[in-house]
């Protein structure tokens, strides 16, 4: 809520194994359940601006009841919003400002 969330590909910055997965994502919400992204502005990443699917460790985690919304986001690589799949129910965007989603019309 109410970050500046910008630039998120620098692949010399220090990580760990997992945290290195979202590099060039500006907000990832992976296997999230009812999490709400409300009031940022995301800028400039590489791939994404703000993500939501599913997550795989040694479980499957479905993304469901998320809520994205009222969100600032441009200058994405890939798309500024975006449901990726398989997903779960009721994963809710609305209400942004964005140029490019996947799917379409999200």
């Amino acid at each position: 809520m109410n970050n500046y969330v910008h630039n998120n590909g620098n692949a010399k910055a220090p990580y760990t194994v997992w945290a290195h997965i979202p590099l060039g994502t500006g907000i990832l919400v992976a296997g999230g359940d009812k999490d709400w992204v409300v009031n940022n502005r995301v800028e400039n990443n590489p791939d994404y601006g703000i993500l939501v699917l599913g997550n795989i460790d040694q479980n499957f985690w479905i993304a469901s009841g998320n809520v994205v919304e009222r969100n600032k986001v441009k200058g994405s690589g890939i798309a500024d919003l975006a449901l990726g799949a398989p997903t779960g129910a009721n994963n809710c965007f609305s209400d942004n400002q964005a140029t490019t989603t996947l799917p379409p019309l999200l």
